[in-house]
């Protein structure tokens, strides 16, 4: 919104300078007069005027297509309201900056003027390729800048003479230096981690307005994550809308921090979970997660291919634990442990000493938990077996 917006102050100032509405000569960038008659404004308004059609059309064009990108990814990295000030300071910056040089080349020159947002738009190309790749990477200026000729006196105010071809290359590059040091700066003090769990909610439904055909998010760096096997957990299972974000990734802030999304086609709701990412060369320790999380695939980020998930005959709860204590001991201590923790007891055994329990949260903790519990002799995940399915023939070797 905010790029439509500079986009269509920009495109009005220089029409109404093409008409001769607007005096483009009090506008344009001089700099005898921004050093010796103190019109500072002029480092700034040379953006919003540009030398012919061709040169509005090209820049108001590459500003449309990457600029809403990079404004997308400054409201994801620090928030709506930061992310659009951020952006706007970036852009009007970037006009003055790149005047710089030339300020102080041309100040005795009351000849030079230069006019146009080719500053702003490099910075916003360069910005692009930051939020893109995630690295700075080497940049040659699409639109380099185009210099004013001396202007011969009585013309009347509205003209604007043709505009030369020559390029400035020591100023775009202390605009590069100056706008790799502000992202350096940006990144710095804005790291995701430094947002609410709300927020972080937030720009995960921003981010998947643009992601329909699904996603791996790192809600810590707020990208995606190139390699990888993604697995949901079943805690966040059949979670969608914005309105179940919050427990999503409150679930996911606290275990691995990666957010999967997808949209369903057939009801138009976007569902959410939280997941664990496995390295490429584990898949069955995938496949085995995926299936004590009741999972029909997983998916392998570095080439978007589903894997389906067979049920077995057996596999284990994500819930439940089996867990033996020592008789001599008793079971107090262990029911004590399993009140404390909240767990809830399914079933005592009679002709062996334990209990079987369904733990909340995360199993793997809780194992940990009640293994260091007095009496305690073991604990294991229950498995579940599926009757209705064919018995497998399994041949034990003594």
């Amino acid at each position: 919104m905010i790029t439509v917006i500079l986009i269509a102050i920009t495109s009005l100032v220089s029409i109404l300078c093409f008409t001769g509405t607007l005096n483009g000569n009090k506008l344009l960038f001089n700099a005898y007069s921004v050093w010796h008659r103190k019109e500072w404004h002029r480092m700034l308004t040379h953006g919003l005027v540009h030398g012919g059609w061709g040169h509005l059309f090209f820049n108001m064009l590459t500003l449309y297509f990457f600029g809403r990108v990079v404004e997308q990814y400054f409201t994801l990295v620090f928030g709506s309201t930061i992310g659009i000030v951020l952006y706007v300071v970036l852009y009007v910056s970037a006009i003055a900056v790149s005047s710089i040089w030339d300020l102080v080349k041309y100040r005795n020159d009351w000849n030079y003027n230069a006019v146009g947002a080719s500053g702003a738009v490099s910075a916003v190309l360069l910005v692009h390729g930051q939020a893109q790749h995630g690295q700075h990477r080497p940049y040659r200026p699409l639109l380099g800048s185009r210099l004013w000729p001396p202007l011969p006196a009585g013309l009347p105010p509205g003209y604007l003479p043709p505009l030369s071809r020559t390029t400035r290359a020591m100023t775009r590059f202390l605009h590069i230096i100056t706008i790799f040091l502000l992202l350096s700066l940006l990144q710095s003090c804005g790291t995701p981690r430094r947002l609410s769990k709300a927020s972080l909610a937030d720009a995960v439904w921003t981010f998947s307005q643009t992601h329909p055909d699904g996603f791996t998010l790192d809600i810590r760096t707020l990208t995606e994550p190139a390699r990888g096997i993604s697995v949901a957990y079943a805690a966040t299972q059949n979670s969608h809308g914005r309105e179940a974000l919050d427990a999503v990734v409150s679930h996911a802030t606290a275990h691995e921090g990666f957010v999967g999304g997808w949209l369903d086609t057939s009801d138009s709701l976007y569902y959410f979970d939280s997941v664990r990412l496995f390295p490429e060369d584990s898949l069955e320790a995938a496949v085995n997660f995926g299936k004590a999380n009741f999972q029909k695939s997983i998916y392998r980020l570095s080439t978007g291919e589903e894997i389906l998930l067979k049920e077995d005959v057996e596999f284990v709860s994500p819930t439940n634990l089996i867990i033996m204590y020592d008789p001599e001991i008793g079971k107090g201590p262990l029911l004590s442990a399993v009140q404390s923790y909240g767990a809830k007891i399914i079933y005592e055994y009679s002709i062996i000493s334990g209990i079987a329990i369904k733990v909340p949260g995360d199993i793997i903790q809780a194992i940990a938990f009640f293994a260091n519990v007095k009496g305690v002799t073991a604990v294991e995940r229950d498995h579940i077996y599926h009757l209705t399915d064919p018995v497998k023939p399994r041949l034990e070797v003594r």
